[in-house]
């Protein structure tokens, strides 16, 4: 506490009749009222303090609540718009589904139904292989051929049937076991890949891998072809053919417009020859 000082008794009445005692016991009253003035002022200086600090916690309680509702706010309308946006560019590859009708991706109506002759010859007369059946027809993707991946991806929702497996192929399939088997390419080039099968969350699918780069290479396979990949067997080795469809529709129509032709030529013919024995 400070020292008393002369403007401490400005309003202070002095009796004549006092003694030095009395002088003395005055003095500390004074003092001490003084001293509870300044502990009075002292409280109520902190009673403020502790006011405005509870309620600048108020406020910011209130305004980071505000500013964390606002951010999940505008986090759940950005998610919201990435669903919306994602539902619209929906794609069936390996779980992901694409609307075709919406990418372009082509709808692959009216597929050939059997294996390319040209691919029951190769089968039969140069491997020796026969039991074929159609795995899966799909478009391929740029996953299907981009170089880094270096895979053919063969989805389970696709599947035309599991059958082409043997049972103790698909449990060390399963069991995350490759296996090494021959691919007939739209070339009718032979290759060996290695065939295993990814399991992931939601889904899982085969997939052709190793020297899969070079098939696309070597058949300028391109996204959005339309492939067909069959299964067959040689002395009960698991084989793949992998065939172009576009390929096939066009040989189909040139052969009908090969056949169409020699049908009119031959008919022009039997009419020349009609009016020359006329």
């Amino acid at each position: 506490m400070k020292l008393l000082c002369v403007k401490d008794f400005k309003n202070f009445k002095f009796d004549s009749n006092w003694s030095s005692f009395d002088y003395l016991l005055e003095v500390a009253r004074t003092g001490r009222e003084k001293l509870k003035k300044k502990t009075l002022k002292i409280k109520q200086g902190e009673e403020k303090t502790r006011q405005g600090l509870a309620f600048k916690l108020k406020y910011f309680k209130n305004n980071a609540q505000e500013a964390i509702n606002f951010k999940l706010e505008k986090k759940l309308i950005k998610n919201a718009g990435l669903k919306r946006k994602l539902k619209s560019n929906e794609e069936e590859e390996g779980g992901l589904k694409l609307k075709r009708s919406r990418i372009g991706i082509p709808s692959c109506s009216n597929p050939p139904s059997d294996l390319p002759e040209n691919f029951k010859e190769h089968i039969v007369g140069k491997m020796g292989g026969s039991d074929w059946l159609l795995v899966i027809q799909k478009p391929i993707f740029f996953s299907d051929v981009n170089p880094r991946a270096s895979r053919f991806s063969i989805p389970f929702s696709q599947i035309q049937s599991h059958e082409f497996l043997y049972k103790k192929e698909a449990e060390d399939l399963n069991a995350e076991k490759g296996m090494e088997v021959r691919l007939l390419e739209p070339s009718l080039e032979e290759t060996t890949l290695s065939f295993r099968r990814w399991n992931m969350v939601k889904t899982s699918m085969y997939v052709l891998t190793t020297m899969w780069n070079s098939v696309v290479k070597n058949n300028q396979l391109e996204i959005d072809d339309v492939v067909q990949l069959w299964s067959f067997r040689v002395e009960s080795c698991l084989c793949f053919a992998l065939v172009k469809v576009d390929d096939v529709q066009k040989g189909i129509e040139e052969w009908v417009r090969h056949s169409v032709s020699n049908e009119n030529g031959a008919s022009s013919s039997h009419q020349e020859e009609g009016r020359g024995g006329c």
